[in-house]
Formats: C-alpha cells, structure tokens, sequence
C-alpha cells in the first residue's frame, strides 16, 4: 500500500480528516487485505521530492503480486506528477 505519511499530507484540502482518521482507515482497509489472505506492507511517502526513492526501496525489497496506490497519490491534481 503505497500513500501519503501523515505528516505529508494537508488536511486543510480533505475537510474531516484527520492524521488519527488517515492511519485508522489504513489499518482498517490492510486489515480486509489480510482477512483475504494478503500479506500487507506500507510504504508512506514523506514528499513528493522523495516519493520515488521511497517507492523504489520499498518495492525493490521484496517481491509484489500487488501494489495499492492510494487516493491521496493518484487522485490528488498536486500530486499527479508524483504518481
């Protein structure tokens, strides 16, 4: 699951959402990945200046059968170049 840390993300554009709201959906929606049998890891960007070293040494460490791109990544129009 790649997506934005916390820390990264500006809450001011995601009316509701909080830092606490982010990380619980995240757990919840690896929870369901793992009840279907998916072993799950995180890969929280920092920046979109570190986006791409962070997901490179997050993949390249292991074998994937799929990669999740979260909301905040690819629906985001500030962060379209990053993904």
């Amino acid at each position: 699951m790649i997506g934005w840390h916390p820390d990264a993300v500006n809450f001011k554009k995601w009316p509701g959402l909080t830092p606490e709201k982010l990380m619980t959906a995240l757990e919840r929606d690896s929870a369901t990945l793992r009840e279907a049998g998916f072993d799950v890891s995180f890969c929280l960007l920092t920046s979109a200046e570190n986006a791409v070293s962070e997901a490179e040494t997050a993949l390249g460490s292991e074998y994937f059968d799929v990669v999740m791109i979260g909301a905040g990544v690819r629906r985001d129009e500030d962060h379209a170049l990053t993904f």
